[in-house]
């Protein structure tokens, strides 16, 4: 049996969808998959991605109410063993999605196939769970926004008794 290995990609609510779709039609067919890549936009285009550690841009715990689920850092994949390994190709541009996804998967005959910016593929599926509430951002970025969150909070706190402090004189 081979692991689907997904590479979000794109803007924030495509890679949402790519988990979203990642995870549930694994669990339909009772694949095991992994998540190894995020994508960010570069700092001078726009319109470029690069990639990140999944882990670097989402927290990748909810991941272990899944039993299908395997962290990245635990598979041994290379390009031998690996379908589009060192390739950038999204999944719409190798898959047929006039076919059914599954015997395509098959015949590749590989322990791991990663597959970049899934969500396009599997329309039909049967949601078996609605991921979105449990995606969430890294801890990293987590605490960055919580700390930006927690000054901003207490300088408007402060601004408002000023403005009161200041009404009432």
């Amino acid at each position: 049996m081979f692991t689907l290995v997904f590479d979000t990609y794109s803007g924030l609510c495509n890679q949402m969808y790519d988990i979203q779709a990642a995870v549930n039609y694994c669990l339909v067919y009772n694949i095991p998959f992994s998540f190894r890549y995020a994508s960010l936009r570069t700092p001078n285009n726009l319109c470029a991605w690069f990639d990140i550690p999944f882990d670097q841009l989402f927290d990748d715990s909810m991941f272990v109410h899944f039993p299908l689920y395997k962290p990245y850092n635990t598979l041994d994949c290379n390009e031998e063993n690996t379908h589009h390994y060192n390739n950038n190709t999204r999944a719409i541009e190798w898959l047929d999605i006039n076919r059914a996804i599954l015997p395509q998967f098959e015949q590749i005959q590989k322990e791991y196939i990663v597959l970049r910016q899934f969500w396009s593929i599997p329309c039909s599926i049967k949601e078996q769970c609605n991921t979105f509430n449990l995606i969430t951002p890294c801890k990293k970025i987590f605490s960055i926004f919580r700390g930006c969150f927690i000054i901003n909070f207490f300088e408007r706190i402060n601004k408002y008794r000023i403005v009161v402090k200041s009404s009432n004189a």
